[in-house]
């Protein structure tokens, strides 16, 4: 696909922005017109209707848990899990003192088919078209499930490449 052409400003923010878009849009097998703009990233805030059920996630090795999980079920849980990880440039770190753990994808499931198809419609109505791909199948995928001990944090940071 043809980038377009500015000369008079090839490196401006908004030529390099354009250039990242029509290279996205190509290798995507998009058209590459004004009805599939989008943003490179989306976020923002749901309306109470918008809002999934709870997930009802049975874990491996205990069963059925809820949310916000008390200290009892936390206790429970955190043998089955390992200590949250970051990256820190090429490398990955325990998180020490955060009092963070997680459990792999193949540890737990959801179990509330409601709230799967209301977190597919989200992807599909919401995302989808922030993102401008409104001619592209696109999916979520579980990552991993994140508890934190009471005093545990989330601290801003920017996430490695995980596929």
């Amino acid at each position: 696909m043809k980038r377009p052409s500015n000369k008079s400003n090839v490196n401006s923010p908004e030529n390099n922005l354009k250039n990242l878009k029509c290279d996205l849009k190509g290798l995507m097998k998009l058209p590459h017109d004004s009805t599939n703009s989008g943003d490179f990233a989306t976020s923002g805030l749901l309306s109470d209707a918008e809002l999934p059920n709870i997930p009802l996630i049975e874990v491996n090795g205990y069963g059925l848990i809820s949310f916000p999980l008390n200290d009892t079920t936390f206790q429970c849980l955190k043998p089955l899990c390992k200590q949250k990880s970051c990256g820190n440039g090429e490398e990955t770190l325990a998180e020490k003192g955060r009092n963070s753990y997680q459990l792999e994808p193949s540890q737990f499931e959801i179990k509330n088919e409601t709230f799967t198809n209301q977190i597919n419609l989200l992807i599909q109505n919401k995302i989808r078209s922030s993102l401008g791909l409104a001619g592209a199948t696109i999916y979520g995928k579980i990552y991993k499930l994140i508890i934190h001990e009471k005093g545990g944090k989330f601290d801003e940071h920017k996430d490695m490449e995980n596929e």
